[in-house]
C-alpha cells in the first residue's frame, strides 16, 4: 500500500446525548483528556492542534486559541477547520501535511459540539439574503430538492433508499454510543414522518451533542504509544465543484475529482476497499458517494444498492456503526462519527459488529449544501494497517 509515515495512534469518543446541557469546553475537556489517557501522553507532549469549528462557538472568530487556552495546551502549530461536515477528515490531512513538513510531531484532533445547549451560529453571504427568504428551511429542505433530483435523474427509489437506513440502523444496534437503536423496517423507513417532500424522517440525522478526538504523530513516535497503529495511506479532496457554472448538473460532485488521487496515493484500487464509511447527513448521500467514489456507474446505481450486501458480513460494510443516521449528529463535529469507527474497525476494536477484514478502510466527509448546488467541500482518505 501507499506512505506509512502518519499514523492515527489513539482515539476518544464520548457518549453522545439528545441534550446534553453541557457546554463545547466540557466536551473539549473530556474528549482531550480522555484521548490523552488512551495515548499515554501529557498534555506537554502535545505540539499541534487542529480545531473543529462548532455551532456552539460559531461567532468566536479565536475559537482555536480559545480552545488552547481551555485546556492550557501550548502548540507549536495550530488550525482550525471550518468545512462543515468533511472537517474531521481534512483536519487529519492537514495534520499529516504538518508532521511531513515538521512542523509538528503530535497533534490532536479536536471535534466537539453541543448545539443542542448552545447555538451560536449567524450565516452569512447569499444564505440570508438568497435562500432563507424562500423558505426551504434549511439542509432538510435543501437535501429534499437534491433527493427529488437525483431520484429522478438516476432512478433511485425510496426502497433504495430504505436499504441504506435501514442497514445502517442494523449495524447502530449493535453500537452502545448509538442513540438510535430501535428496529427500522421497510414499512417504517416509508412511513415515517415527511420532512421536506420527498425527504423523511430516518432520511435525515439528527442533532445530539458529543464528539472525540485523534492523535496523529509519527510512525515512529507511535511505537511507544499503541501496537494498533492506523495509517494514513492516502487522502483527496475538492472544494466548490463545478464553481464557475451558474446552473451546474446538482447530480455531480467533487467526490469523482478528490477519489482517484486519495487511491492512487495509497496505491490500492476501489475494489480492495474493505469498508465504506462515508459521510452520512442524509440517506441519498451515501447513495451517490456510492457512485461518485466510483464503486459502481451512476447507470448501475440502482441495481448496484439493490445486488449489494452493506452489512457487516457483506460485500461492502457500510457505516459499520451505524452512521449519523443512528448515532446522532453531534453538530459540527458529526464526521468524527464515521472517522472514528474507521479507525475503530481497524484496529479490531469493534466488538460485535467487528468486521472481519476491514482494510484497507475508506472514510469520507461532506460539507456545507447549497441552494442550486450539491455540497461544496468533499474529502475521501484512505485508511490502512
Amino acid at each position: 500500500m501507499g506512505k506509512k509515515d502518519v499514523v492515527i495512534a489513539a482515539y476518544y469518543e464520548t457518549k453522545y446525548a439528545r441534550r446534553s446541557g453541557r457546554s463545547v469546553y466540557d466536551f473539549a475537556g473530556e474528549a482531550a483528556s480522555g484521548v490523552l489517557q488512551n495515548a499515554g501522553l501529557k498534555k506537554e507532549d502535545i505540539d499541534g492542534l487542529a480545531v473543529l469549528t462548532s455551532f456552539s462557538g460559531a461567532n468566536e472568530p479565536f475559537w482555536s486559541v480559545r480552545v488552547c487556552e481551555a485546556l492550557a495546551l501550548s502548540p507549536r502549530w495550530l488550525q482550525m477547520v471550518d468545512v462543515g461536515g468533511a472537517s474531521a477528515v481534512v483536519a487529519v490531512a492537514r495534520a499529516a501535511e504538518a508532521i511531513r513538513d515538521k512542523r509538528a510531531e503530535t497533534v490532536m484532533i479536536l471535534g466537539v459540539d453541543s448545539p443542542t445547549t448552545e447555538w451560536n451560529t449567524v450565516y452569512k453571504g447569499y444564505r440570508a439574503e438568497f435562500e432563507e427568504p424562500y423558505g426551504p428551511m434549511g439542509p432538510p429542505g435543501l437535501f429534499a430538492l437534491f433527493q427529488r433530483r437525483v431520484m429522478k435523474e438516476l432512478g433511485i427509489t425510496l426502497e433504495h433508499l430504505g436499504k441504506i437506513a435501514i442497514t445502517q440502523r442494523n449495524h447502530a444496534r449493535l453500537n452502545p454510543n448509538a442513540l438510535l437503536r430501535d428496529e427500522m423496517t421497510m414499512e417504517s423507513y416509508i412511513n415515517s414522518r415527511m420532512v421536506s417532500d420527498p425527504l423523511r424522517l430516518f432520511d435525515s440525522v439528527m442533532f445530539c451533542d458529543g464528539g472525540g478526538a485523534l492523535i496523529v504523530t509519527t510512525a515512529e513516535n507511535a511505537e511507544t504509544i499503541t501496537d494498533k497503529p492506523v495509517y494514513i495511506l492516502g487522502w483527496g479532496e475538492y472544494h466548490n465543484f463545478n464553481g464557475s457554472d451558474p446552473l451546474p448538473d446538482v447530480t455531480q460532485t467533487g467526490f469523482q475529482l478528490a477519489t482517484p488521487p486519495a487511491l492512487k496515493e495509497a496505491d490500492v484500487k476501489i475494489d480492495d476497499i474493505k469498508t465504506f464509511q462515508p459521510y452520512d447527513d442524509f440517506t441519498v448521500a451515501v447513495a451517490m458517494q456510492l457512485a461518485e467514489c466510483g464503486f459502481t456507474s451512476r447507470e448501475e446505481l440502482p441495481k448496484y444498492i439493490e445486488n449489494t450486501d452493506f452489512s457487516i458480513t457483506g460485500d461492502l460494510p457500510l457505516n459499520t456503526g451505524g452512521g449519523q443516521l443512528s448515532v446522532g449528529q453531534p453538530g459540527l463535529a458529526s464526521g468524527m462519527v464515521n472517522l472514528i469507527e474507521g479507525v475503530r474497525q481497524l484496529r479490531g476494536e469493534a466488538g460485535e459488529r467487528q468486521v472481519k477484514d476491514a482494510n484497507p478502510t475508506l472514510v469520507t466527509g461532506l460539507g456545507v449544501v447549497t441552494l442550486a448546488r450539491h455540497w461544496h467541500s468533499n474529502i475521501v482518505m484512505v485508511l490502512g494497517v
